[in-house]
């Protein structure tokens, strides 16, 4: 299953970093409960960012290799929260929203995290 985590314009570090960790151990839970599967990894996962680079809330300054204008489908989008005012993040995030939406209407699923909902 392909799975992102998307990163955008002042979202919450931890909300996205701990749903990354979460699925990380997922994968390799699998390790104890199903040996025999060879290291088989369940969940591929990404960070996306809405641009290269970007800035967190706290002004923590992030960069990324995968971007939402890569055209990349996945099955499963992780919208973390925020810790803003949700006009400005609404304002300040549009292209995501549009991606977002994209993603939606071509079969992925959406799942959000604490304010992440808003978006």
């Amino acid at each position: 299953m392909k799975i992102g985590i998307l990163v955008y314009q002042n979202c919450s570090l931890w909300n996205a970093t701990g749903m990354m960790e979460l699925l990380l151990r997922a994968n390799k839970a699998q390790d104890y409960f199903f040996p025999k599967r060879n290291h088989e990894i369940v969940f591929e996962l990404s960070f996306i960012g809405v641009a290269k680079d970007i800035t967190t809330y706290y002004s923590y300054p992030l960069h990324f290799k995968e971007l939402i204008t890569d055209n990349s489908k996945y099955n499963l989008i992780i919208i973390p929260g925020f810790d803003d005012d949700p006009r400005l993040i609404i304002q300040n995030n549009k292209d995501a929203i549009h991606w977002i939406l994209k993603q939606y209407n071509d079969g992925c699923k959406l799942v959000s995290t604490c304010t992440g909902a808003v978006l």
